[in-house]
């Protein structure tokens, strides 16, 4: 499948190269997919992002948005972007406002009168058109954030932190939003959130970076076979502290973390048992063991645990 963004060995570096914002990724993105852009704090994912949008020129290496150079005019067109802040003029009304944004877009001024009204209906904000943006709520700002950055019909659309400190319900409308323009016009879709849980339920593929470099990219299904050879049991007894020192004297079975008490390092089975005999030869109450379904959030634990993630920036 052709790439509708391809990015080869790009890195971005300050203070004379001794901050690796990114460093040497390369990535490709096609068509018709939501990818979600994950990673701790100061892991690089807003660069990335800026150096796509052309905002800021790589140290090294290449990206091409649809065969383009980032930054050119043929990608900035193909590029929606919203940013993580609100940065509306309060004082206007969207309508007035989005009018605007569609002249600097050079949109077609009939089409964009059509297209403005239907979309403020679609969020909910028709009855709203002409009301100041200064008493709207933050999910509201947000949804003129967003039919501000489509209003150019872009096939390339990136959010940053789109449903951050919103609502439920908006979060909701705006994730809806976001599926059926993927299936409608086969749109690409970034979303850079720390919300794991609301990605684990509309991403198609996975891009976790750490200090500035790529730690693992692929369908959440693919990226969850990668760890399902060392599956997690959590385990609730009397006596946790004990049971971990019988494991690390006894077995080769691994602690994964002890609050709640996970293990690893050994098949589901043989850790069940080894948990069910300790329990038994202690004369221990066993009030949990189980096995982890793994989430995005374990995915995302797992590979920015220490020797996996914890990339040095060096």
């Amino acid at each position: 499948m052709d790439s509708i963004i391809k990015i080869e060995n790009l890195k971005k570096f300050y203070n004379r190269g001794k901050i690796k914002s990114v460093n040497d990724v390369s990535l490709s993105l096609s068509a018709g997919k939501v990818y979600g852009l994950i990673g701790p704090n100061g892991a690089g994912k807003t660069t990335l992002v800026k150096l796509i949008l052309g905002a800021i020129k790589p140290t090294e290496g290449t990206i091409q948005v649809d065969h383009d150079d980032a930054g050119s005019i043929h990608a900035n067109k193909m590029i929606g972007y919203v940013c993580e802040k609100n940065a509306l003029p309060f004082n206007e009304d969207p309508y007035e406002y989005l009018m605007l944004m569609a002249v600097l877009a050079k949109v077609e001024q009939s089409r964009a009168r059509k297209i403005i009204r239907q979309y403020l209906t679609e969020f909910g904000l028709g009855d709203y058109m002409y009301k100041k943006m200064k008493t709207f709520s933050s999910g509201m700002k947000k949804k003129v954030q967003i039919i501000a950055a489509l209003l150019s019909d872009p096939e390339i659309l990136i959010l940053d932190e789109p449903t951050a400190n919103l609502d439920p319900k908006v979060r909701y409308e705006i994730f809806n939003f976001i599926k059926e323009a993927v299936i409608s016009k086969n749109n690409t879709v970034i979303l850079c959130s720390h919300n794991l849980y609301e990605l684990e339920k509309i991403v198609d593929d996975i891009i976790m970076i750490n200090k500035g470099r790529l730690i693992v990219q692929g369908s959440y299904t693919d990226i969850v076979n990668k760890i399902n050879t060392q599956k997690l049991i959590t385990v609730k007894t009397q006596a946790d502290s004990k049971l971990i020192d019988y494991i690390k004297m006894n077995t080769s079975i691994a602690v994964h973390k002890t609050n709640p008490l996970t293990l690893t390092g050994a098949t589901p089975d043989e850790i069940k048992k080894t948990v069910v005999q300790f329990c038994y030869q202690e004369r221990v109450t066993l009030d949990e063991l189980k096995q982890v379904k793994e989430s995005l959030y374990e995915v995302f634990e797992y590979f920015n645990s220490d020797g996996r993630g914890g990339v040095s920036s060096d």
